[in-house]
């Protein structure tokens, strides 16, 4: 199964949840009180439990298919759970249902100059089934299901590199790690910023270990398997990445201050292409 393969399944599974929601929310419009979000549990529950499985399985394939290539036997951990509070959390914090949540700022219809403005706007029952406010409530929630179904299969990958379980043929223990890559579409700084780290270990920092299983929500950068010494797939498109990183964020030998600020700046211009850091191949 190559890469490729991985990533249109994921891409798959995006546009299935991202239908589902919308569909779900068209019917019963924004839930406003807590009822209502536990009965967009009821509705979605199932279906992004079965999607999480999808996305688990394809990524062990995958992570298979790199461990055989690379020499090694490695086992993979069982799927993490998925508790039906993670998407209550998840709808209810879309929905602004806390008191203090920020607004929504949609294009909403001046009933005094029937012209569409963008407003600020809480849901409520005056305008739960407002189309503009479905519309922007479903495009957040589909994105951040989108993260937590492909995120089975992510975290497959990072807990496999993790467990201790990998070994040659021989039985000698191998130092394996793993490296998120470019979808080859459009990357934000954060996304490239990590990508350009290449490989993470089990040994390596917990800051770091934890920036590297950080995926935002709407992102399709892909987990790969690295094994220490062996050549990987995006380790080239990381290495380049890389050395862009250490001449905008570096003074002489050391980092300089607000490397973050720096490297988002510089992506921001333009200046750098990051479809041409994956190793896909499609530009």
């Amino acid at each position: 199964m190559p890469l490729a393969h991985v990533r249109n399944n994921d891409d798959s599974l995006a546009v299935d949840i991202s239908r589902l929601v919308n569909k779900a929310l068209a019917t019963y419009g924004v839930p406003v009180t807590v009822e209502q979000v536990e009965r967009l549990v009821d509705i979605l529950y199932p279906r992004v439990v079965r999607m999480r499985r999808t996305a688990w399985r394809t990524h062990v394939v995958e992570l298979g298919r790199q461990a055989a290539g690379a020499g090694v036997e490695i086992k993979p951990e069982p799927i993490r759970p998925y508790p039906r509070k993670a998407l209550f959390d998840a709808i209810a914090d879309v929905s602004r249902l806390s008191p203090d949540s920020s607004k929504l700022h949609v294009m909403m219809l001046d009933e005094d100059s029937k012209k569409r403005v963008m407003q600020a706007v809480s849901p409520d029952f005056s305008n739960h089934m407002d189309p503009a406010v479905k519309a922007r409530v479903a495009g957040e929630l589909g994105r951040r299901l989108s993260r937590h179904v492909v995120d089975a299969g992510r975290s497959a990958v990072a807990d496999a590199a993790h467990n201790g379980s990998a070994k040659f043929k021989s039985g000698r223990p191998a130092r394996v790690g793993y490296a998120r890559v470019l979808s080859g579409r459009e990357s934000c700084a954060f996304c490239t910023m990590l990508a350009s780290r290449g490989a993470v270990y089990s040994e390596d920092t917990v800051v770091r270990r934890r920036d590297g299983r950080r995926y935002h929500d709407g992102c399709d950068c892909i987990p790969v398997l690295v094994v220490d010494g062996k050549p990987w797939e995006g380790q080239k498109e990381a290495d380049a990445l890389y050395t862009h990183w250490r001449e905008q964020t570096w003074a002489g030998d050391k980092p300089s201050p607000a490397q973050f600020r720096k490297w988002t700046e510089f992506i921001s211009s333009g200046s750098l292409s990051t479809t041409d850091y994956s190793p896909f191949g499609e530009k």
